[in-house]
C-alpha cells in the first residue's frame, strides 16, 4: 500500500504530535534496549569429547544484542555501525530526524521503518508483548499485518537474549 499521507522515508515533523509521540516514546525505548542489551562474548574450556580445542579456549556468545538490531544489520545496512543507529535514535527523540535522500539520515530512515513496522503490527520481546497501536493503525487506514500470540516459545525464538542457566560443562557445544 502506498501511503498518501507519510512513510518512514520521510521525517517524523510531517506527522502529527500525537503520532510523533509514539515514534518517539518507541525510539526511546529502543535506545533504551540497545543500551542494555550488548553483545558479549566469554571464553570457555571445550567439551572433553572435542580433541581439537585441547589446551585452548573456545569463544562463545552469552548475551546477544536486541532482536530488531541484529535483523537491521543483516538486511538492511550491510556495513551497520552501532554508534549512527545510536545518533539516528537520538536525532528522532530530540525532533532532528531527516528525511531519507540526503546520506547522512540513511539510518532514521532505516529506524523509522523499524518503529513503524513494530507499531503497525506490535511485537513480542523476552519480557513484554505490544500489540499494534490502534491510533496508528487508525491514522494510516491500514489493518495489522497478523496478531502476535504470546506463548513459551516466544522467549526462545527471540534473538534478544540468551542466558546460560546450566553449568559451562553441561553447555551443547
Amino acid at each position: 500500500m502506498i501511503f498518501e499521507k507519510w512513510n518512514p522515508r520521510f521525517s517524523l515533523r510531517y506527522l502529527p504530535d500525537n503520532i510523533r509521540k509514539k515514534f518517539i516514546l518507541h525510539a526511546e525505548l529502543l535506545l533504551e534496549n540497545l543500551a542494555t542489551m550488548q553483545q558479549e562474548k566469554i571464553l570457555v574450556e571445550p567439551l572433553p569429547e572435542n580433541k581439537r580445542f585441547e589446551g585452548h579456549k573456545v569463544l562463545r556468545t552469552c548475551n546477544k544484542p536486541p532482536g530488531w538490531y541484529m535483523q537491521m544489520y543483516r538486511s538492511r545496512c550491510p556495513n551497520h555501525r552501532r554508534y549512527r543507529t545510536i545518533k539516528a535514535l537520538q536525532r528522532i527523540i530530540d525532533y532532528r530526524d531527516g528525511s531519507h535522500g540526503i546520506r547522512r539520515f540513511v539510518y532514521d530512515y532505516v529506524i523509522r521503518e523499524v518503529i513503524f513496522e513494530r507499531l503497525k503490527n506490535g511485537f513480542v520481546d523476552p519480557l513484554t508483548k505490544i500489540d499494534s497501536d490502534s491510533e496508528v493503525l487508525e491514522y494510516f487506514d491500514i489493518e495489522p499485518d497478523e496478531k502476535l500470540e504470546w506463548g513459551e516459545r516466544d522467549w526462545f525464538d527471540s534473538d534478544n537474549v540468551i542466558i546460560f542457566d546450566f553449568e559451562l560443562e553441561e553447555a551443547p557445544f
